[in-house]
């Protein structure tokens, strides 16, 4: 008897000490996020997550106790306990899906995504009588697997493959330093917990799966808490005090070969009206947007991004000369002017931008570049003001 309740003890006390370590989080986190989809979804990987450990707890001290209502009880425990190991994947799934997808596609296939879980649930429900995913073994009230408990595998990880893989198609295409970096946290994610499902696999009972979930969303957390310290929440491009700690310390003005750094101020044409016209969450999809063509622009160059302040956006990077940086703007403002033509735009969308080289080191040279880019900029913003009033 005691060589079957010790590795039990340490199995309710390995859960018990990850479901304090979820706990953590979910106070460090839930006072800090905002309400961004993606967001959401994570918080409620964790959540699922939590509740798998208190269930798979109560499992741990139910297996092989007497009693008709250790029976039942054993069989309700499950019929919880199995459709959420599909929705804690799926919710995964989703958050990198938000992440790397626009909302309006997300909202467009959530029907779809969400029906492998309802499958997973209805089954799940019969099983105490057919015995498809499971079935608790009457004599000794032990948690038996059912012939088709692969149904229950194949879901919950399809859904954390599948979103492996769109991680590590958008890592190879990302050229932006901080997104990429999250990229590659998100990614990890899934390796322990695939390592830990096959053990699982190979070798029933030994029960490894969610504290390996646990680790990685220590993982996951530990990274979003950096990035929240050096990004915008919404753009996710870097903040306006990570800018001024770059230019600071890191422009140079010389640089490598013949190229020089280039800053770049770059504002939201008529913002107001979008947002007056359209309400402030257009006015936030607007910024959204704008960041995102920005990437496509600048990125390639290597570019340093971030939102400056409201509709403002910032970037330093290498040009060869002032026709290069001018060149630049053009092939951003085309960008733009391709967004507006296509069809379902709710409003038009346009930035004004100037630029200026660094030319000198210290707080004073930084200073009159950054002048001399806003001037150029609030040259821009007159002509696009006048064309559009014409």
């Amino acid at each position: 008897m005691l060589c079957v309740m010790y590795p039990q003890f340490y199995y309710i006390e390995v859960n018990v000490i990850c479901l304090l370590l979820i706990s953590w989080i979910l106070v460090h986190y839930t006072t800090n996020y905002d309400k961004q989809t993606g967001n959401v979804m994570f918080i409620r990987v964790v959540y699922v997550t939590m509740f798998i450990m208190m269930l798979e707890i109560g499992q741990a001290y139910l297996d092989g106790r007497h009693g008709f209502h250790i029976f039942v009880l054993n069989n309700l425990l499950n019929v919880v306990y199995l459709p959420l190991t599909g929705f804690v994947s799926m919710f995964w799934f989703l958050y990198v899906f938000c992440d790397i997808v626009p909302r309006s596609e997300y909202v467009k296939w959530r029907p779809v995504f969400i029906f492998p879980t309802v499958v997973l649930t209805a089954v799940c429900v019969v099983s105490p009588w057919t015995h498809w995913i499971f079935y608790i073994d009457k004599a000794t009230n032990f948690y038996r697997r059912g012939r088709l408990h692969i149904i229950q595998e194949v879901i919950t990880y399809a859904y954390f493959t599948i979103a492996s893989i769109m991680t590590l198609v958008s890592l190879l295409r990302e050229k932006d330093k901080v997104r990429r970096s999250k990229r590659l946290t998100v990614l990890s994610f899934i390796l322990l917990p695939l390592i830990s499902g096959v053990t699982d696999m190979l070798l029933p009972g030994f029960e490894i799966t969610w504290p390996a979930v646990t680790l990685s969303l220590l993982f996951v957390f530990f990274e979003l808490q950096v990035a929240q310290i050096s990004t915008d929440s919404l753009t996710g491009l870097n903040h306006r005090r990570r800018f001024d700690e770059y230019v600071e310390s890191k422009l140079k003005p010389e640089s490598a070969g013949s190229s020089r750094s280039y800053m770049f101020m770059i504002d939201v044409d008529l913002f107001k009206d979008i947002n007056d016209t359209f309400g402030h969450l257009a006015g936030d999809a607007a910024l959204v947007e704008t960041a995102e063509i920005l990437r496509s622009v600048f990125g390639p160059r290597n570019a340093f991004l971030a939102r400056y302040g409201g509709d403002e956006f910032a970037a330093v990077c290498l040009c060869r000369d002032q026709e290069d940086a001018r060149s630049l703007c053009v092939d951003m403002y085309e960008q733009f002017e391709k967004r507006n033509t296509r069809p379902g735009v709710q409003y038009r969308l346009m930035v004004s931008a100037g630029f200026s080289a660094c030319t000198g080191d210290g707080e004073d040279a930084v200073l009159e570049m950054i002048k001399q880019a806003d001037r150029e900029l609030y040259a821009q913003k007159v002509v696009h003001h006048t064309q559009a009033h014409n």
